[in-house]
């Protein structure tokens, strides 16, 4: 029996309670919400000295004044989407797994950002795309900015960053599927083809490489059409959106509204739609972004709202004794079995004692968590 002198290294895991799990999720929300406050004022301070830096970097046809605010927003869109893909880093990293994400949103992303950095530094830095460019739209100048090439560059290298992670960390056995690869391999093939061609010295009024580049634009525009999709589902099928960072689909929503009205101001000013047609992937880009997202918000505030509390709280209890690693594969094993089953995998039932641990019984669904993890082995759910 201890005495109060004697130390002790670790809680029963009995005695990590229903108090314990909301007492640490209200930690983790504080320090979300300093990290979060940190962010924003990063990205506003961020955009303001970039657009006042760079602010000759812009559309050259727009007056000063409005030139100077198209800057700030370029840059405050820049900030959000660039920002969007690290708190999904920082996760996994933290948790030491990639549960929850969806690889085939992850691997489209590559070809996606791929084409898009393709895209935006060839009619940002070449002069001759920039010249058959205005050419083939009445003399306007490429309507892509400093902001849109750093973006697409940086987006690429967060990307296959979270690749890597899929590899090392965690993955709860799900693995890229073969619709996801044909798309990836089929969007290579033809910009390369269409490449080739136009080396070569194909004649046709299609074989240049204003149109190839609009190509491949075309390529980052249809991933993006589908990209998003199987996110949603594997959200839908665990019941949960746990594992997919939040922060990312907030700042997106975010990024993909200022890209619309960056994009739309300059043509208002300027009285000139064509910055649209012309530059056509990133209007619809933010527009697909938005409506996704609007989806996730759904599922991860309104659908499973509860459900995803339940797995923090018992992530966070089993982090406090285990780490996140082992917390990671003891959930992800939970998670794999509850499926073969075909039911959604154990985690804390709220009552008024205890939090479901090792060998605690749910009244209302008359199911123990039996061997938990938490005392050794693998998890698994017996009836009672």
């Amino acid at each position: 029996m201890s005495t109060a002198s004697e130390p002790r290294e670790a809680p029963d895991e009995h005695e990590l309670s229903l108090v314990d799990g909301k007492e640490l999720e209200r930690v983790e929300a504080r320090r979300d919400c300093i990290r979060s406050s940190i962010a924003v004022a990063f990205m506003v301070a961020f955009s303001l000295a970039m657009a006042f830096v760079l602010r000759d970097f812009g559309t050259e046809a727009l007056p000063e004044g409005v030139r100077v605010i198209s800057g700030i927003i370029g840059w405050l869109y820049f900030s959000a989407w660039s920002v969007s893909f690290w708190p999904q880093v920082l996760q996994n990293f933290a948790r030491k797994s990639t549960v929850g994400m969806s690889f085939d949103y992850q691997m489209l992303n590559v070809i996606g950002f791929s084409a898009y950095a393709i895209f935006n530094c060839a009619m940002f830095f070449n002069a001759d795309i920039r010249a058959a460019y205005s050419r083939a739209n009445h003399g306007q100048a490429s309507p892509v900015q400093i902001n849109d090439v750093l973006f697409a560059l940086h987006a690429l290298a967060l990307t296959l960053v979270i690749v890597v992670q899929i590899f090392i960390f965690e993955a709860g056995g799900q693995k890229v599927s073969l619709f996801a690869t044909v798309v990836c391999l089929g969007s290579v093939a033809v910009v390369s083809i269409y490449a080739i061609l136009i080396a070569a010295g194909v004649g046709g009024s299609v074989f240049n490489w204003l149109d190839w580049l609009y190509t491949v634009s075309y390529v980052k525009l249809g991933v993006t059409l589908i990209k998003y999709m199987p996110q949603a589902v594997i959200n839908h099928r665990r019941g949960t959106t746990d594992g997919f960072n939040m922060h990312n689909v907030l700042l997106d929503f975010t990024g993909g509204s200022l890209s619309v009205a960056q994009l739309v101001l300059d043509c208002w000013v300027l009285d000139d739609w064509s910055g649209i047609t012309g530059d056509l992937v990133k209007f619809l880009l933010g527009l697909t972004s938005m409506v996704f997202d609007v989806v996730y918000v759904l599922q991860h505030f309104v659908c499973f709202s509860e459900r995803n509390r339940e797995l923090l709280r018992r992530r966070l209890v089993l982090e406090t004794k285990h780490g996140a690693l082992e917390a990671s594969r003891i959930l992800a094993r939970e998670e794999q079995e509850a499926a073969a089953r075909g039911r959604p995998a154990p985690v804390a039932v709220p009552n008024d004692k205890t939090l479901l641990l090792a060998g605690s019984v749910s009244p209302s669904s008359g199911a123990a968590l039996t061997d938990s993890g938490l005392g050794g082995g693998s998890p698994s759910l017996a009836h009672v």
